[in-house]
């Protein structure tokens, strides 16, 4: 059995980073997630409908970005190994939010 995180890091962390965790992504997504979370939903995909649905944080295994409506796969996300590969991840979803308010 894998032991995803102690119990002093689930006082600490919160639930978002939690998640992140198990899914390994380092503190730089956690923190830009975190503080641009208002922009993102959580995903779970229903292989029923074939469509992306909204959930839980706690069942999330996808985000979406409201205001492209991009899918991140947090699978994929934890891929991304460079740091200026999320930068201009970061920036690409900044700029298409930017776009969408403009417009």
């Amino acid at each position: 059995m894998q032991e995803y995180f102690s119990h002093k890091f689930a006082l600490k962390a919160s639930p978002l980073g939690m998640i992140f965790h198990i899914y390994k992504l380092c503190y730089a997504k956690v923190k830009y997630f975190d503080q641009n979370w208002e922009d993102f939903t959580p995903c779970i995909y229903n292989w029923q409908s074939g469509l992306f649905e909204e959930t839980r944080l706690s069942d999330m295994e996808f985000i979406k970005h409201l205001s492209s409506g991009i899918i991140l796969d947090l699978r994929n996300l934890a891929r991304v190994n460079r740091y200026e590969d999320f930068l201009a991840l970061c920036h690409y979803l900044d700029d298409q939010k930017a776009l969408a308010s403009s417009g």
